[in-house]
C-alpha cells in the first residue's frame, strides 16, 4: 500500500500555524467574524471612553481576552488536525498490516 494522504491535514496545520502567528501579533486576518467584532468593538467603545475623558482599561481588557480566546481556538483547530493526521496513519498502517497478514506472511 502507499502512503497515506495527509496533504490535507499538513494544509490545515499550516494554516493553523499562520494564523496562530497572526494573532500573536494581533493582525486581524487570523481571526473569525465574531472575534474581529469583540475586537473593533472594544477598540470603538475605548476609543469612545476616552474620548470624554473616562478610562479605557475595561475595554482593553475586553479586548485582550478576545485575542486570548482566538489564539485558544486557533490552537485547539491545529491540535485536532494533528491528531487527525495521526489517526489517518496510524489506521494506514494497520491496513498495510492487515493486508500482508492475510497474504500468510511478509515475505
Amino acid at each position: 500500500m502507499s502512503k497515506p494522504n495527509t496533504r490535507q491535514f499538513d494544509k490545515l496545520i499550516r494554516d493553523g500555524q499562520r494564523k496562530l502567528r497572526e494573532a500573536e501579533r494581533r493582525e486581524m486576518s487570523g481571526l473569525n467574524g465574531a472575534e474581529r467584532g469583540a475586537v473593533l468593538r472594544a477598540a470603538a467603545v475605548g476609543a469612545a471612553k476616552v474620548a470624554r475623558g473616562g478610562s479605557g482599561a475595561r475595554e482593553k481588557q475586553a479586548a485582550d481576552e478576545a485575542w486570548a480566546g482566538a489564539a485558544a481556538r486557533i490552537s485547539a483547530e491545529i491540535t485536532a488536525a494533528q491528531t487527525a493526521k495521526a489517526a489517518a496513519v496510524a489506521q494506514a498502517a494497520a491496513d498495510k498490516v492487515a493486508k500482508k497478514t492475510k497474504k500468510g506472511g511478509w515475505f
